[in-house]
């Protein structure tokens, strides 16, 4: 026969084709490579600070770059029990349903996963200080004055930032520009260092003649 039909085992979409017509093949080499893309998976690289508050079957909202503003409901179906220690991330396999055949392999979208609540106070990101191992926020205290405080910062989100602890419920805080107040305390710092060292200190008064 010169012609010879080969039938896929199951239904879908051909991804990848590997032979040309006349071309011979040995036993067992892949001639096509079918997917049933019905239902796509999305591999989302998690920050390992959060990834203990991500568990299988959580729901999570996809949002593709090809499709700005719109937003496709999925499902968390697989954590994966490793993480890269480059970029300190896991990776987490979200499951979407793709009936219409939008969602095509190879997409770059950004995930949010609905994870269980986190105890603790959220305050604006831009109020957090984070430099080195320090975490602060400016909070006013009773004569209305701004002061630094030291604090614990939990997860976040593109607005808010969770304070876990040294805040309580209630505190004001400084939510923008709160690196100046930063600059400034440091300065004050410095300038009263300076004024107790010698010859740093204020200049006597002119005695009367």
């Amino acid at each position: 026969r010169r012609t010879l039909t080969l039938r896929s085992p199951s239904d879908g979409v051909v991804l990848q084709k590997n032979v040309v017509q006349g071309q011979s093949v040995a036993a067992g080499a892949p001639l096509f490579e079918i997917a049933d893309l019905g239902t796509v998976w999305i591999d989302a690289d998690v920050f390992e600070d959060d990834l203990a508050a991500v568990r299988v079957g959580q729901g999570a909202d996809v949002s593709f770059d090809a499709y700005p503003g719109e937003v496709v409901r999925g499902r968390v179906a697989y954590v994966y029990p490793t993480a890269d220690p480059a970029s300190r991330t896991g990776k987490v396999r979200v499951e979407i349903a793709n009936p219409a055949g939008r969602i095509r392999p190879g997409l770059f979208g950004t995930v949010r996963i609905s994870a269980p609540g986190v105890r603790g106070v959220a305050i604006p990101r831009q109020a957090a200080l984070v430099t080195g191992d320090r975490q602060l926020v400016f909070v006013e205290d009773s004569a209305n004055r701004f002061q630094p405080r030291l604090v614990e910062l939990g997860a976040e989100n593109d607005s808010l930032v969770v304070v876990l602890g040294g805040l309580r419920a209630g505190e004001r805080v400084v939510a923008t520009a709160a690196f100046l107040l930063d600059a400034e305390s440091n300065l004050g710092a410095a300038m009263a260092g300076m004024a107790g060292m010698e010859g740093m200190g204020p200049a006597p008064a002119a005695g009367a003649g």
